[in-house]
């Protein structure tokens, strides 16, 4: 039988320990990591800032445009129908209706929810909440208990101004004026442009309107001739 005992010096119980390799990253690969994080959180960041920008100005947009579609709406519904009820001012006779470059004041049917009859409306600028904005004033009056209504358009806007197309006093051709005062008729045409302040992203095209009544408000009915006394 073979003598072992020579051919090393092991004894029992004790084993040579293996060569270990501990795995792990190195320190450019825990850069390269660091640096992808970061583009990655970067790019999140912007894209999360982003669609929230895009959402605002949607939101905005959205919200200017109905506000611009009710204001066209209510100016179009009452203006058109502005009647050219005949009053005396001192020693002139005028139509019920007084426009400036920045005011407007008319007479139309009421608003459905004040009643059925005539109405006073106001139509000019005031600060609301230190901000510039269009007032829209309706004041109805029956059976002797007034009732009035205030909307606000367009909060923020710079300026507002209003044109008349009619024929002048002392003229033959019908022409665009900035003012419409003591007359005795409503003018042809009204513009209305509403502007907003540079940076502002709103936008208003300009409103034209007809008024479509055109009574002969100082006609006195003959009960015989069913015509104009004096005509």
């Amino acid at each position: 039988m073979a003598d072992l005992t020579g051919c090393g010096s092991l004894k029992p119980g004790k084993m040579r320990p293996r060569n270990l390799t501990v795995a792990g990253f190195t320190l450019l690969e825990m850069l390269i990591v660091l640096v992808l994080l970061s583009l990655l959180a970067t790019t999140l960041t912007g894209a999360i800032f982003l669609g929230v920008t895009s959402r605002a100005r949607v939101t905005a947009m959205t919200s200017d445009q109905a506000d611009f579609g009710a204001f066209a709406r209510v100016l179009m519904d009452q203006l058109r129908f502005a009647y050219p009820d005949w009053i005396n001012a001192g020693r002139y006779q005028e139509v019920d209706f007084t426009g400036g470059s920045d005011q407007l004041q008319f007479l139309a049917p009421a608003l459905m929810v004040q009643g059925t009859g005539l109405a006073e409306y106001n139509l000019s600028t005031a600060r609301v909440s230190g901000r510039l904005a269009l007032l829209l004033t309706s004041s109805f009056t029956a059976g002797g208990d007034a009732n009035g209504m205030t909307t606000t358009f367009a909060s923020g806007l710079s300026s507002v101004s209003f044109a008349y197309f009619g024929v002048p006093r002392g003229g033959t051709e019908p022409i665009w004026q900035d003012r419409w005062a003591i007359r005795s008729k409503l003018p042809e045409l009204i513009s209305v442009k509403v502007n907003f302040p540079k940076g502002d992203r709103r936008f208003w095209p300009a409103i034209l309107i007809r008024p479509e009544i055109d009574a002969d408000v100082t006609c006195e009915i003959d009960v015989a001739t069913h015509r104009c006394l004096g005509r």
